[in-house]
């Protein structure tokens, strides 16, 4: 059986919990703590390729939810985006450190693009906040799996069931930073007068959801492909 030996850390590749080829983060415990810190930020010549040309799917993506779906404007000022379901798979094939620093320039190109400052401040809170409840409660849950069991189809089983009912969750949670955010200062900065404000909170609560939405189930339409391309060529 080959092994892995790293600073007196030996894992077995036959006892990986979610991967075939390489362990997860969610792995981590105190023996293995160094080495999957490590792992969590080196950054392969292959791993770089992949991002750089999901960085590029992700501005094409921008670039039509701009232009194309731009020209239907919600309530004059609101555009669903199709690009965000890139993020996700950019966090599924790397971590959410690099997911979140792609999301953040990806947003704040918008700006060559013409995008007014405003909305980009509210995407930068309500994107971010979906990206990092998803991913901490998915590594939360897949932390508890790797504890317990050892199957790893099953497991792989559990995480895509995981990955639905999380992405529903933290879809629930994005539209509450929607509406705080708005109710706050967002729709102040917009001109909207305060009396006209409460007609706005449905719209925005309503259509964040149906974004993130509309975005899960385009990863989730191409989370096996990633899946079977992240294990072929060992990303």
């Amino acid at each position: 059986m080959n092994k892995i030996q790293d600073n007196d850390v030996v894992t077995k590749t036959s006892q990986y919990k979610f991967w075939k080829h390489k362990a997860d983060f969610a792995e981590i415990n105190r023996r293995n703590f160094q080495i999957r810190i490590k792992e969590y930020f080196s950054l392969s010549t292959k791993k770089v390729t992949y991002l750089s040309l999901l960085l590029a799917l992700e501005i094409l993506m921008t670039i039509f939810s701009k232009f194309v779906m731009g020209l239907i404007p919600v309530s004059g000022f609101f555009v669903i985006e199709l690009s965000f379901f890139v993020i996700l798979i950019i966090l599924l094939m790397s971590n959410l450190f690099y997911a979140m620093l792609i999301l953040q320039a990806a947003i704040w190109i918008r700006l060559a693009l013409g995008s007014e400052p405003v909305g980009l401040i509210a995407m930068t809170l309500v994107d971010g906040s979906y990206l990092l409840i998803f991913a901490c409660l998915l590594f939360i849950c897949k932390f508890l799996i790797a504890r317990f069991s050892n199957d790893l189809k099953g497991n792989q089983k559990k995480v895509l069931v995981l990955t639905i009912i999380i992405g529903i969750v933290s879809a629930l949670f994005a539209a509450a930073i929607g509406l705080l955010i708005n109710y706050a200062f967002i729709l102040e900065l917009y001109g909207i007068d305060k009396s006209a404000k409460a007609g706005f909170y449905p719209i925005i609560v309503s259509l964040t959801f149906v974004k993130f939405i509309i975005n899960l189930v385009l990863y989730l339409l191409t989370y096996k492909v990633v899946v079977t391309l992240i294990t072929i060529y060992k990303i």
